[in-house]
């Protein structure tokens, strides 16, 4: 559509122009000059006429061939009376030039540029309908990338059994079978294969920093902890979610926690995110309420008003023969021609060309705007009905929020360091999480970038799960190293640090 959008506007404005030029100047001469037909036809009217004829062909053959396919099914849709507007105008006009050349008439009344123009907007229309969906569509095919091209799978028919019985052990089985699965693990050779090659019941071992190549249930965490998974990308929730044994996770989530063994059990076109591509491409295949209903409408209004339009053509032209119209009316025009421009007319202004261009332009601004927010529209049918929502209910944080968390605010308390500043707190709190890959440690880093702090090297960084970070780090440049706690209440409070309930510990909480 963007190419007929194009090539409709590039035709259009020489018609426009040459009207208004012809009319008003400037270089009302040069367009009213005569080039042929005993002198009657201008350079305006040839203009007129060539860029006419290019839009009614290249521009209006797509509403054609779907006007006819809709006819050749009994469905005169909104693209029928297009069509139909649309013809009668460039008829009428070509009509009019014949009349010129041949018969020594007039073409005061050449309407190339109502049909060129009603073209043009309906083609915009078109466009803007096409534009909503490809943004729509690139939001979707981001969240496809974010699945994996390669998984680690561990090929072994003993590991699929045990993983098999993992999945939905007890508590009093499953001890004896995950050290069966350790047992079997540790003499299986991992493989690295494309995602796509992956099949039901296979074995996948998903690293810290990856992503989750198939959906599938969590049979086995390293060092029997919890594994943390960022599925924002699915959710909006900017907190990893906890994933324990027998738990479900899903294709573009990323590992930000311990390594784990899964269970395949859903890959490609199954797997959750593809469902929900495939949801949205389905909903943008259906039409607006608004749109089905002008259609509905189009397929009994379309044969009204061809029958209204005959009719007031042979009303006009029988009060022509007959002599039912004064003279100065006709303004030296053939009775024929001008009886056709009334019947014309009211077939233009039957056109719906403001449904055409109105909806179109609405769905584009809602599902633009939604998906460089990260909301995923369904359609048409969503946007018409959400303006008749009296209760939204969310679920999830990150509906409302950016998805990831930030720095909301630091506070230095009476027991820090001796010449320690905010910025020394956060450089300290950022050195020690910058080998982490949760959110919280990104939030940190970004905020010490952001102040373009130096960050001293953190000595043997302990990652513990669930709680924080331990590590030793420099107090001061060349300075002795001394222990650093990063994260809960928790964490310090097992590290023997005293947290007293005062207002920093009330404004920030656990963190």
């Amino acid at each position: 559509w963007r190419k007929s959008l194009r090539l409709a506007v590039a035709l259009t404005l020489p018609i426009l122009a040459a009207k208004w030029g012809a009319t008003l100047g400037p270089g009302a001469e040069l367009w009213n000059a005569a080039v042929g037909c005993h002198g009657r036809l201008s350079v305006a009217a040839l203009a007129a006429a060539v860029c006419g004829a290019g839009v009614q062909g290249f521009v209006g053959r797509r509403f054609y061939r779907a006007a006819w396919n809709g006819a050749r099914n009994g469905n005169w849709g909104m693209d029928a009376l297009v069509v139909l507007a649309t013809s009668l105008v460039f008829g009428y006009s070509v009509a009019s030039l014949l009349d010129c050349c041949f018969f020594m008439g007039g073409h005061q009344h050449l309407l190339f540029d109502t049909s060129a123009m009603l073209l043009t907007f309906v083609s915009l229309g078109k466009y803007l309908e096409a534009r909503a969906k490809a943004r729509t569509s690139d939001a979707v095919g981001a969240l496809l990338a974010l699945r994996p091209a390669e998984a680690l799978l561990l090929p072994s028919e003993n590991l699929r059994k045990t993983a098999k019985l993992l999945a939905t052990a007890d508590d009093e089985t499953a001890p004896g079978l995950e050290a069966a699965f350790r047992a079997e693990a540790a003499g299986c050779l991992a493989a690295t294969v494309a995602s796509e090659t992956a099949r039901e019941g296979d074995v996948a071992r998903v690293l810290p920093g990856q992503a989750v190549p198939a959906d599938g249930v969590v049979v086995l965490v390293e060092d029997e902890a919890h594994a943390r998974l960022d599925e924002s990308a699915l959710t909006g929730e900017a907190r990893p979610a906890r994933k324990a044994r027998g738990d479900h996770v899903f294709a573009a989530s990323t590992n930000r926690g311990r390594a784990f063994a899964m269970r395949v059990e859903a890959v490609g076109g199954e797997s959750a995110v593809a469902q929900i591509a495939r949801l949205v491409e389905d909903a943008q295949l259906n039409k607006a309420p608004v749109q089905q209903f002008a259609d509905a409408v189009a397929s009994k209004f379309t044969p009204f008003i061809i029958f209204c339009g005959t009719c007031t053509f042979l009303g006009w032209y029988l009060g022509c023969v007959l002599g039912g119209v004064p003279e100065t009316w006709l303004d030296e025009r053939d009775p024929f021609l001008f009886a056709l421009l009334f019947g014309v007319s009211v077939v233009v202004v039957a056109c719906p060309c403001a449904l055409g261009l109105a909806t179109p332009t609405a769905v584009m601004v809602g599902t633009g705007v939604g998906a460089r927010m990260g909301v995923l529209v369904k359609g048409g049918a969503v946007l018409e009905a959400a303006a008749h929502a009296t209760c939204v209910v969310l679920d999830k944080t990150g509906t409302l929020t950016l998805g990831k968390p930030r720095l909301a605010g630091d506070c230095l308390a009476s027991t820090a360091p001796r010449g320690w500043g905010r910025d020394e707190l956060l450089a300290a709190a950022a050195a020690a999480e910058q080998h982490s890959a949760h959110p919280i440690a990104g939030a940190l880093l970004d905020a010490a970038a952001k102040r373009r702090l130096k960050l001293r090297a953190a000595l043997r960084a302990d990652d513990r799960e669930g709680l924080g970070v331990a590590c030793e780090y420099p107090l001061f440049d060349g300075g002795p190293a001394a222990e650093l706690l990063v994260g809960s209440r928790q964490l310090l409070t097992r590290g023997g640090v005293a947290v007293d309930g005062d207002a920093h510990g009330d404004a920030y909480g656990d963190a």
